[in-house]
């Protein structure tokens, strides 16, 4: 480590008058503050930034801790308040051309399904998740609202046409055998799925 050269000897004198100034000025302050009412400077809107003292002096905070914080709030640089950035500048734009939206036609009702009866008979539940049908439709006769259990009907072809209170109408064909249970179980939800 080489011996420091007298540039810098004299630039570490300089600044430690500078910080004894600074410190006694901190002192002579601290003697004012302590025989007034705690005050707080707040700079006008538009105003420069101005010396703030940031010093707070409690009951129970030290002398010291105040110096020490006074020396550096002192020596740390005070920066310009920036000005605002200028005001955005907004221009209209022209909405795009309006255009009418295709009517697409409602499908075709289905043709009605001629059964042709078997011989004997099975029964047939319909059960409508997650809420009842309705209204549940059985080769074109109306087995009322709710489920449907275990209702005897003819062996054979069926068309059910089931509507829910939410809108959703489904139409669905199964087989009954004779002496047979056909359990149905419908999702009356917007899904197409059977459940």
């Amino acid at each position: 480590m080489s011996a420091p050269n007298e540039g810098e000897i004299a630039a570490l004198k300089k600044q430690a008058e500078g910080l004894q100034r600074s410190l006694s000025a901190v002192q002579e302050r601290l003697e004012v503050l302590s025989r007034q009412e705690p005050t707080v400077q707040i700079p006008r809107p538009g105003a420069r930034a101005s010396f703030l003292p940031l010093l707070a002096v409690g009951a129970g905070s030290s002398v010291a801790t105040a110096l020490v914080v006074g020396v550096l709030f002192m020596q740390s640089r005070r920066s310009e308040i920036p000005d605002p950035p200028p005001p955005l500048e907004y221009y209209p734009a022209e909405p795009p051309p309006c255009q009418p939206a295709a009517v697409t036609p409602p499908p075709a009702p289905l043709p009605p399904v001629h059964v042709v009866p078997s011989s004997g008979t099975g029964a047939l539940t319909v059960v409508c998740l997650p809420i009842k049908c309705d209204q549940v439709i059985d080769n074109g006769q109306a087995l009322g609202p709710g489920h449907v259990f275990n209702r005897p009907v003819s062996a054979g072809r069926h068309h059910l046409v089931l509507s829910a209170p939410n809108g959703v109408r489904k139409s669905i064909i199964v087989e009954v055998l004779p002496d047979r249970l056909k359990d149905v179980r419908v999702a009356m939800d917007e899904s197409p799925k059977l459940l």
